[in-house]
C-alpha cells in the first residue's frame, strides 16, 4: 500500500520549517524556512528553503491542520517544479497523506474527517488543477534544479 512507503516529516519539524505571511489581499502565503525532505518509496523529494506556495490545493474555508499544510506543500511543489512530470503522481498525495492521517487518528470523528478529505481533495485536484499544471508545464530549469538537489541528498545518504 502507498502509505507504507512514505516517510512524512513530523509535525514539530513542519511547524519549525514552514512560515506564514500574508499577501496584499490578506491571503496566506506559506514559505519554507529550511529544506524539507520527503521519502516516498525510492523517490526523494527535497523542497528547498525559500519555496513559496499558497496552499490553494485545499479549500480556504476549512479548518487547517498539519496534514493540510503538508498536502498543500507537496502538491504545490510538484505542480510548480513538475519534478516528476506526471500530474496524477502529485494528485495522489491527497490519497496517501489523508490515509496516513486517518490511520494515525485516535477518534472515529477524526478518521471520518480525514477519509472525507482524502476523496474530496483528490477529486478536486483531479478535476480542476489541470489549469495550474498547464501554466507550469515545460519549466525545465525548475525540474533540473529540483532533480540536482535530490541527487545531492541521495549521495550524502550513502
Amino acid at each position: 500500500m502507498l502509505m507504507n512507503k512514505i516517510q512524512l516529516p513530523k509535525k514539530a519539524e513542519i511547524q519549525r520549517k514552514i512560515g506564514v505571511k500574508f499577501d496584499k489581499n490578506d491571503r496566506y502565503i506559506y514559505y519554507t524556512k529550511q529544506d524539507i525532505v520527503i521519502f516516498f518509496g525510492s523517490i526523494i523529494i527535497v523542497i528547498p528553503k525559500g519555496f513559496q506556495y499558497d496552499g490553494v490545493s485545499r479549500p480556504y474555508n476549512m479548518e487547517e491542520d498539519y496534514y493540510d499544510v503538508l498536502f498543500g506543500l507537496i502538491h504545490d511543489y510538484g505542480y510548480k517544479t513538475q519534478f516528476i512530470p506526471a500530474r496524477a503522481f502529485w494528485d495522489s498525495f491527497a490519497l496517501v497523506i489523508y490515509s496516513v492521517a486517518a490511520e494515525n487518528s485516535k477518534t472515529i470523528g477524526k478518521k471520518i474527517k480525514y477519509l472525507f478529505r482524502k476523496y474530496a481533495y483528490y477529486a478536486t485536484v483531479r478535476l480542476f488543477a489541470f489549469i495550474s499544471w498547464s501554466n507550469n508545464k515545460g519549466n525545465l530549469q525548475r525540474y533540473a534544479n529540483a532533480k540536482a538537489k535530490a541527487c545531492k541528498l541521495m549521495c550524502r545518504r550513502k
